[in-house]
């Protein structure tokens, strides 16, 4: 929990509006809502409950309905998790422990990317 709010006052440091982030604490809450409502971002964290973050994106990914960006934070630092992470659809990935610095570029590449201006 302290670690969604740490994020979220991150993201509204960046310029993002609070009413703007929603949280979840269980993947299959999110997958619930993602069948009324759309997101530009996603960010989810490899390590949940249930699921793990790669299986969460694929499950987002056959029921998002608009373009959306899915931003992997984990602890996993080696460069082939993180490859690996990238070509099973993620688009960014910030590793632990996430500062302002690494939102700041991670949000900004992928604000481009879903404007169409370049992959990350």
């Amino acid at each position: 929990m302290l670690s969604r709010k740490l994020l979220s006052l991150q993201l509204i440091s960046y310029g993002f509006k609070e009413e703007s982030i929603t949280m979840h604490s269980n993947p299959n809450d999110a997958l619930i809502e993602m069948q009324t409502n759309d997101f530009d971002i996603i960010i989810t964290d490899w390590d949940m409950p249930d699921i793990n973050g790669l299986e969460f994106v694929q499950k987002c990914k056959k029921i998002e309905k608009t373009k959306t960006a899915y931003i992997m934070i984990s602890a996993e630092a080696q460069s082939e998790k993180i490859l690996f992470a990238i070509n099973s659809g993620v688009t960014s990935y910030i590793t632990k422990p996430v500062n302002q610095t690494d939102i700041n570029e991670k949000i900004g590449k992928v604000i481009l990317w879903l404007e169409g201006g370049h992959n990350e």
